[in-house]
């Protein structure tokens, strides 16, 4: 298994042959061409969306180290298996090509260091 971040808005995903994970508080307003499974246990929780910058990103990886690493990975491991094996796109809104900050990148950087996951 692989595990990729993209953001909803990606028109390339519909072509592309894996489970697209959705790890956002809220859903897309806006029609998307593939489905998305959920996966909200490592979404930042509501009250974080108030904060900005490295307090957001700390309180996001306080919360990601109360859930532990191995847990993580074995919810996506899971996520994998009953989709065939199949690799993992997580998803989130912000357009980290265009400078925005997103904590699918926090996400990505607390599991290489804490569990050797390489998203």
């Amino acid at each position: 298994m692989m595990v990729f971040t993209s953001r909803y808005q990606n028109k390339a995903l519909a072509d592309l042959d894996a489970v697209k994970v959705g790890i956002t508080v809220g859903t897309p307003r806006f029609r998307l061409g593939y489905p998305v499974v959920r996966l909200g246990a490592v979404a930042p929780r509501y009250a974080m969306l108030k904060l900005h910058g490295e307090e957001f990103r700390n309180e996001y990886l306080a919360y990601l180290r109360g859930l532990r690493a191995p847990t993580i990975v074995r919810m996506l491991e899971q996520l994998s298996h009953e989709n065939r094996g199949a690799d993992l796109v997580l998803l989130c809104f912000e357009d980290v090509n265009a400078g925005q900050l997103c904590h699918r990148r926090y996400l990505a950087e607390f599991s290489r260091e804490e569990a050797g996951l390489e998203i």
